[in-house]
């Protein structure tokens, strides 16, 4: 049995000024795009602001650092591998104390590393009903 691949629809996301991909990746993109028109199906572009990007990162952060980060990082440096520097950077900050915290950030900054520093926001552990507001942001973003 087939399946109409017209009737499924597949969004690629537009590239944005905040966003910004490579070369290689954006060429990634566009033969994806045309694979897919290829083979049937409905491709659609669609963007998103920053302030969607934003609550989209911050709520998946918060997720990973308040779920099982600490333990799949623990588990990488057991089995002898080694962390990249933006995981790295994250687990330093979720393991520093709030003054290690604004150091770590101050030399990412001044290393023209901004998009980390931004990126890293709610790389802390939340109290419950701090979590749960970002959830519910996060719902109400989805």
């Amino acid at each position: 049995m087939s399946k109409d691949k017209s009737k499924i629809k597949v969004g690629i996301l537009k590239e944005t000024p905040f966003l910004p991909v490579s070369k290689s990746t954006h060429r990634a993109m566009e033969i994806t795009e045309k694979a897919l028109k290829e083979e049937g199906y409905d491709v659609v572009k669609f963007d998103i602001t920053p302030e969607e990007y934003s609550t989209a990162r911050d709520s998946l952060v918060a997720m990973v650092v308040n779920g099982t980060a600490k333990d799949l990082a623990n588990d990488f440096e057991l089995q002898g591998e080694r962390l990249v520097l933006g995981v790295w950077t994250n687990m330093l900050l979720l393991n520093a104390n709030a003054c290690f915290r604004k150091i770590i950030k101050t030399v990412l900054g001044c290393a023209g590393m901004g998009r980390t520093v931004t990126a890293t926001k709610n790389v802390l552990k939340f109290e419950s009903h701090q979590y749960d507001n970002i959830m519910r942001k996060r719902y109400e973003f989805a």
